[in-house]
């Protein structure tokens, strides 16, 4: 097996995981809509994936868009404590 299928087999696995992972959180959710971090996540990703360097799976995408909306909430609440928000 090349090198190159093998990493397409790897990032198919990778997406069909991050899918199941998809299905689960949706399910969580249900009516109650996505969380602030979740919308924050969304628009991060949303970023990390536009980048035509940006060459990591998703499943590391998704992870990378999260620790950016835990930062995007931290400089929120910093905001808000400071009068900026």
């Amino acid at each position: 097996m090349s090198d190159t299928s093998f990493q397409d087999e790897q990032r198919h696995e990778a997406q069909m995981i991050a899918l199941y992972k998809f299905e689960e959180i949706i399910e969580k959710i249900g009516a109650g809509g996505p969380s602030l971090r979740d919308r924050f996540a969304m628009a991060a990703l949303t970023g990390l994936l536009m980048d035509a360097t940006y060459d990591l799976g998703y499943v590391e995408a998704a992870m990378h868009a999260y620790k950016h909306a835990d930062a995007m909430l931290i400089a929120r609440a910093s905001a808000a404590t400071k009068g900026d928000g």
